[in-house]
């Protein structure tokens, strides 16, 4: 169909109105009249004939000497329209089933079954074909008296974009007044910007937590506001959207998950129309430089084109609901804690552009130092540790690889030299360095070992801290196994009336038994969170031997126990053997 030319946002609420003046006779016959105040040319067109026969028309017929529309290509328009929408298809349907040697009578019957089915769209669509099948007839001067039929009203705004419309006239209504109705002052447009929340993907919060690393959606969204449906009338929308390509991953083209414009009637129930062709690029654009803002990417399309229908075979009306969906991650310059990583977007339409809208996605960090208990704390070299993470299932599942500078030990777990040499007694431990290649050396710099481990960007969750790897003495005594240590971080939010998130209150570390119930905080681990709002740190104590740190059950106290009456015992067997020996004597 060849229509959908531009229209200048001036005119988008510029609509035709028809005000039925009242008939001065009843024996008046019917003429179209413009309005003085006018700014639109209109054009009048009679599409059929029609008898009156009481308050209805019958007997059509297709005007023989004078028609201004083409009957056969008409028909041809009608049975090949483009759309694909639902009134489209069923004109379609309608004229390809006219028989072979169709009469007016039968185009007729066609055309009042799809304005009965389709009252609001019927319109647009016929007359979209009869702008095709147009002759050079000239129109009829507004003013004539006009007789029983169909007829179709052509609008041309200011700016040359037009609109169609199809009446049924019976004859005897009068001077029917062509006026344009009162230009409405555009409305502010409105923008939000939601991200998943990861307790609950379902949901769009303003606020929530994820892992580095771990894929999740952000949703923009703003409403169709001072839309004026007609032909040639565009309602382009364009969304900025603004991150920090240090905090959070820029998404490309492929990273855009879905775009679609959603309806919600009274009574509760959605319609939903895809776009499909849309723009998307990551070019600065001098209107973010105006709007003092550094766009990321931007979304645009025209929500009023052709192509964008919804089941119903509708286009778009104030109300509807625009939005852009699209995967992003955090990096590893993201900010940890309460500073969050800030990001947001703002919407550009036909009448200006909204305010910008924030989110906030927030992480944690986790810091353990490992020190000897044995030599006041000191730094400790030469563990390795894993993290792991609870899933859904109650698995653990490991968070990243293990972090570590372990001991360089040969195949019976005695500590060696860069040469592969055993170390001798009271020598230097080697430490295994790996780079971020993968490739290995080996120093006996403690500056470049590690005694201090860093788990970044942490979600809430279950976490699991294990010891795979231990400390060792020179002479290849190994330090005991710490851990390992179970612990939960949960997150607090700032609500809005709604009770959605808005912003980080807090965080909670909750250190648990591995069966995930709390235990007291300083056994066997004590986590404590950072100024930042954000970093969980710890101290984790080894010792030598056979001292064991507590697990905050039982611990260590079943061995003190039970070594306590081993010794007992003893003494109790040797006192008794002595008395024997004497009575003996």
């Amino acid at each position: 169909m060849k229509h959908m030319k531009k229209l200048s946002s001036l005119l988008l609420a510029l609509v035709l109105a028809l005000a039925l003046a009242a008939p001065a006779m009843a024996e008046d016959f019917a003429q179209f009249k413009k309005a003085s105040d006018s700014t639109t040319e209109y054009e009048l067109f009679k599409v059929m004939d029609a008898e009156l026969s009481g308050n209805s028309l019958k007997n059509f017929s297709w005007p023989s000497s004078s028609a201004q529309f083409d009957r056969a290509t008409f028909v041809n328009g009608m049975k090949n329209l483009e759309g694909t929408g639902a009134v489209e298809t069923r004109a379609k349907e309608l004229f390809n089933a006219l028989p072979e040697s169709y009469t007016d009578e039968d185009i007729a019957k066609a055309l009042d079954t799809l304005r009965n089915a389709y009252p609001n769209d019927a319109g647009d669509v016929v007359a979209d074909a009869l702008e095709e099948a147009r002759t050079s007839i000239p129109p009829t001067a507004l003013g004539t008296q006009l007789t029983p039929g169909y007829y179709m009203i052509k609008a041309t705004f200011a700016n040359g974009t037009t609109r169609n419309y199809l009446y049924n006239i019976l004859g005897s209504e009068g001077e029917i007044l062509i006026q344009d109705k009162e230009v409405l002052p555009p409305t502010t447009p409105e923008v939000f910007k939601k991200v998943q929340d990861s307790d609950d993907p379902t949901k769009w919060v303003d606020a929530t937590d994820y892992p580095e690393g771990q894929i999740f959606q952000f949703q923009l969204s703003a409403p169709i506001k001072s839309y004026t449906p007609g032909n040639g009338v565009t309602h382009v929308m364009t969304f900025h959207d603004q991150m920090d390509g240090n905090q959070l991953e820029i998404p490309t083209r492929e990273d855009i998950k879905a775009v679609y414009i959603l309806r919600t009637d009274e009574d509760g129930t959605t319609a939903r129309a895809n776009v499909t062709n849309y723009a998307f690029d990551t070019e600065q654009k001098a209107e973010c430089g105006n709007k003092n803002t550094n766009c990321s990417f931007h979304v645009s399309f025209d929500a009023a084109a052709a192509a964008i229908r919804f089941p119903d075979g509708t286009g778009i009306q104030n109300g509807d609901m625009v939005y852009v969906e699209y995967e992003s991650q955090l990096l590893p310059g993201a900010n940890v804690g309460t500073a969050g990583n800030k990001n947001g977007v703002w919407v550009e339409t036909p009448t200006g552009s909204s305010p910008v809208t924030e989110v906030t996605v927030y992480t944690f960090t986790l810091v353990a130092n490992k020190v000897d208990g044995g030599n006041n704390n000191a730094p400790l070299y030469g563990a390795t540790f894993q993290l792991s993470k609870q899933d859904a299932n109650g698995s653990w599942v490991a968070v990243g690889e293990e972090i570590g500078t372990p001991v360089r030990v040969n195949a019976e777990g005695k500590p060696i030299d860069d040469q592969g040499n055993l170390v001798a007694e009271g020598g230097p431990l080697w430490y295994v360095v790996k780079g971020e290649d993968g490739t290995e050396t080996y120093t006996t710099d403690t500056a470049q070992a590690m005694a201090t481990f860093n788990f970044p960007k942490l979600g809430e969750g279950k976490y699991k801290l294990e010891e795979v790897k231990y400390p060792m003495t020179p002479d290849g005594k190994t330090y005991n196994q710490a851990g390992p240590y179970f612990f939960e971080v949960t997150a607090t939010y700032n609500k809005d009336s709604a009770g959605n998130n808005i912003s980080l209150a807090s965080i909670t570390i909750t250190v648990q038994d591995q069966n995930g119930n709390a235990i007291t905080q300083n056994k066997p681990i004590e986590l404590g969170v950072g100024g930042d709002g954000g970093t969980i740190s710890t101290e984790i104590v080894n010792n030598t031997g056979f001292q064991m740190p507590e697990t905050g059950g039982i611990g260590t106290t079943i061995f003190y126990i039970v070594g306590g009456i081993l010794a007992a015992g003893a003494v109790i067997l040797l006192i008794t053997k002595r008395r024997m020996r004497v009575e003996e004597e």
